[in-house]
């Protein structure tokens, strides 16, 4: 599949979705990267926009961004009932970022995003400049060969920390699955 915006949004309006979020994700999301009181989250490449959904339910005021406007449409309405959410669709290398918040965030994720990135270190300092003092970004990648191993990393940074917490999840029931 070519990744433009045609294609993505294609895949979605055909009823696909991208991996859905697993139970350790949210975990490890309500464990290591909790609201502050007025807490702020930006989702890049919120799919169908069950993290972006998950967050708000942690008391985060979240905006959800991707650039396929089929994702954006589907997280809309699956997730209709679900307060605290802004959904945009964005191109968070291309697009201009005027409609995102000028006083930042206190936490930003890149879910399953980061490889179809082109110029990556543009678009993360990008990003960083957008936290808060204190602020955490995340990135989780599928690892290894995710039709063996479904195997995700989950790197949390905090702005003031030089060492990020790196945690590698993998579900003990898929560790030898061989299907799609």
């Amino acid at each position: 599949m070519a990744y433009d915006r045609a294609d993505w949004s294609k895949h979605y309006d055909d009823g696909k979705g991208f991996r859905p979020l697993r139970d350790a994700e949210r975990d490890l999301f309500a464990r290591h990267a909790p609201a502050p009181e007025g807490g702020r989250a930006l989702e890049v490449g919120c799919g169908t926009g069950e993290l972006a959904a998950r967050l708000a339910g942690l008391g985060y005021d979240v905006d959800a961004l991707d650039f396929a406007e089929a994702a954006v449409a589907r997280a809309r309405k699956e997730h209709e009932s679900v307060d605290g959410v802004r959904w945009l669709c964005l191109d968070i290398e291309h697009d201009d970022p005027a409609d995102l918040h000028d006083e930042g965030y206190d936490l930003i994720t890149m879910r399953l995003v980061y490889a179809f990135v082109g110029d990556r270190s543009r678009v993360v300092r990008s990003l960083a400049d957008r936290l808060r003092p204190g602020g955490r970004s995340t990135t989780s990648k599928v690892l290894g060969n995710a039709r063996r191993t479904r195997g995700s990393s989950l790197t949390l940074r905090a702005v003031a920390e030089p060492s990020p917490v790196h945690i590698h999840t993998a579900s003990p029931s898929h560790e030898n699955h061989r299907g799609t």
